[in-house]
């Protein structure tokens, strides 16, 4: 699968619920605190979603600058 690029535009609307859904669903499965708040900062506050971002959310102890 070809990496897509980061558009740099803010999520909103829909993928930003789809995000808040599934950030929900990670906590009520007792996933770690950190690595939700990792994930939020990338997909709803930055609005990256790249492969590099998101695996640097789930797997690392730094912040989710690239």
């Amino acid at each position: 699968m070809e990496e897509e690029q980061e558009s740099g535009r803010p999520v909103v609307g829909v993928p930003k619920q789809a995000f808040e859904a599934f950030l929900k669903a990670l906590e009520e499965k007792s996933f770690p605190v950190d690595v939700i708040s990792r994930l939020r900062k990338a997909l709803i506050e930055k609005g990256t979603v790249s492969e590099p971002t998101i695996k640097n959310a789930l797997f690392s102890d730094n912040n989710t600058d690239s």
